[in-house]
């Protein structure tokens, strides 16, 4: 029996909620859509596979958000968060990585990329 891969989706804005589910379940993934900062805390009581976060939440920057995350993973935990933006700025690449993030992706998230990450973050 194959283990569907979990995935917390933080973004605020709902058609790109709609899609990117879309794609992730079509992929055979279990997702999880937290609309704030705060939502992803909270939803971050149960195990993930894999966070799709996006830099703009209205509560708490995306950048905040990760190194949150970071600051509390025991020493054998690592998620791999993934940055999701619609701004094509080079200096957003600079403040993930300090964040913590794994890599950050243009939105909006193709099926092409959308694999592409699967296959380097969740092959285990």
């Amino acid at each position: 029996m194959t283990v569907m891969p979990r995935i917390l989706l933080v973004e605020d804005d709902l058609i790109t909620q709609v899609a990117i589910q879309h794609l992730l379940k079509n992929s055979g993934c279990a997702v999880v859509v937290a609309g704030t900062g705060q939502e992803a805390f909270a939803a971050l009581q149960t195990a993930f596979d894999l966070i799709l976060l996006d830099f703009g939440l209205p509560d708490i920057r995306g950048f905040e958000v990760a190194q949150r995350i970071r600051a509390v993973e025991g020493p054998n935990q690592h998620i791999p968060i993934i940055g999701l933006t619609a701004l094509n700025d080079e200096s957003y690449l600079q403040r993930a990585a300090d964040a913590g993030m794994n890599a950050v992706k243009i939105k909006p998230l193709t099926q092409a990329v959308w694999y592409e990450l699967m296959t380097r973050h969740l092959s285990r």
